[in-house]
């Protein structure tokens, strides 16, 4: 890789709703980074008030489009385990 070149090719930005800081935002961002070719590149969070939902931007990067749709299915199987709602975007991931 050549210094300045990009990496991550492929982006998506999406909504999370939830409990975000009471079921772990932090393990729900690592397990999308560990993968190696997918990362959180961007996050804003809303947090209304202590015992109501917060909502997330998140922005997933990644460096095929194949990694992309694996970054996506681990974050619906932590989004499920968590009772989180995700609302993605309406192009293909």
């Amino acid at each position: 890789m050549r210094i300045g070149e990009e990496r991550l090719l492929y982006e998506c930005t999406l909504i999370m709703i939830g409990h975000l800081m009471h079921t772990d935002l932090s393990d729900t961002v690592d397990r999308i980074d560990r993968t190696g070719s997918a990362e959180v590149t961007e996050l804003s969070l809303v947090m209304p008030a202590i015992d109501t939902p917060s909502s997330a931007r998140i922005t997933i990067r990644s460096t095929t489009r194949a990694e992309m749709k694996k970054a996506m299915r681990i974050l619906r199987a932590v989004a499920k385990q968590k009772d989180l709602l995700i609302i993605e975007p309406l192009e293909d991931a």
